[in-house]
């Protein structure tokens, strides 16, 4: 017995290891006809979104089932660089710095805005599935589904000895811990702290659209660290200062000193050990002892030149 899923799904037949033929080209070899491609008139179902830029990416955020749906979508946009048309009900929810077609499409519509989308970025849902019927590449997240029996796979034009010959890609992209679960719960109600595709990274997801195309993406600025220090009269106080800066300068992008006017040598020693580290930045604050909260004066400056 055949367990057919939509059209952009193998068959998953124990016989075909899971990875069978489309269903619809199952079908259509049972009645002895070539099936044919999913047809779009752009033209008529663009219609008042024709204003579209010429390049942009979809997304689409919601499904009816809470589960699948990705909650931290928002952080992946702020790394693109091409506008995002979002698609979906109206019940969605909303993403800034988009283009908000939520509720206000057909499906045909959607289907055309999709087919001239460079890329299509989704839940496990129904659009997942028309990007790839409409040869547009396509990021699906899982969670409560596994992409093992869900993932949309891509049209092929044919076949040849090296295998399939794909129109477009299609990514998966599932979290690494799913709270130790070892099936898909679907639909049920999570009984842990957090759904478990929201432990999928955003930097993941940002990662794999730039491996598809880097023109996408902005660059990935790597976060900083910065350690700050006050020092006043420190070789007079006998502390090891040196050896604590030269151990955070070890791991740390930058070491921050404000002196506030040793006369012992500190600044001195300070800057010698500047002259071999340019991670260390170091800056004298006159320490004024009228300020009650004179630390706390100091810790401000310091951070300040973080």
């Amino acid at each position: 017995t055949f367990c057919p899923h939509i059209i952009t799904q193998h068959i998953s037949h124990i016989w075909h290891n899971g990875h069978g033929p489309h269903m619809i080209k199952a079908y259509a070899n049972m009645c002895d006809v070539e099936p044919g491609r999913m047809f779009i008139d752009k033209d008529n179902n663009l219609g008042k979104f024709s204003f579209l830029p010429d390049t942009y990416i979809t997304v689409h955020t919601g499904s009816s089932f809470d589960l699948k749906n990705y909650d931290h979508m928002q952080a992946v946009i702020d790394y693109l660089k091409v506008p995002v048309v979002h698609l979906g009900a109206e019940s969605d929810p909303p993403l800034k710095n988009v283009i908000d077609f939520r509720g206000k499409t057909s499906i045909k519509e959607a289907a055309t805005i999709i087919s001239l989308s460079k890329l299509h970025i989704g839940v496990d849902s129904f659009l997942a599935h028309v990007a790839a019927a409409v040869k547009t590449d396509v990021i699906t997240l899982f969670g409560a589904t596994f992409a093992s029996g869900c993932a949309p796979k891509p049209s092929y034009y044919g076949t040849s000895f090296g295998g399939m010959q794909y129109d477009s890609k299609s990514i998966t992209i599932e979290p690494q811990n799913r709270w130790g679960c070892l099936k898909p719960c679907h639909y049920e109600k999570c009984t842990q702290i957090e759904k478990c595709i929201n432990n999928i990274e955003p930097l993941t997801v940002v990662e794999k659209i730039r491996k598809l195309n880097s023109d996408f993406v902005k660059p990935i600025v790597e976060p900083k660290i910065s350690c700050y220090a006050i020092t006043l009269n420190v070789f007079d106080a006998g502390l090891p200062f040196l050896e604590s800066i030269k151990n955070h300068l070890s791991f740390c992008d930058e070491a921050v000193v404000i002196d506030g006017g040793s006369t012992d040598g500190t600044l001195e020693a300070l800057y010698d050990l500047g002259k071999e580290n340019p991670k260390l930045k170091i800056y004298s604050n006159e320490w004024d002892y009228d300020k009650l909260d004179m630390m706390g004066h100091q810790k401000t400056f310091a951070r300040n030149k973080c």
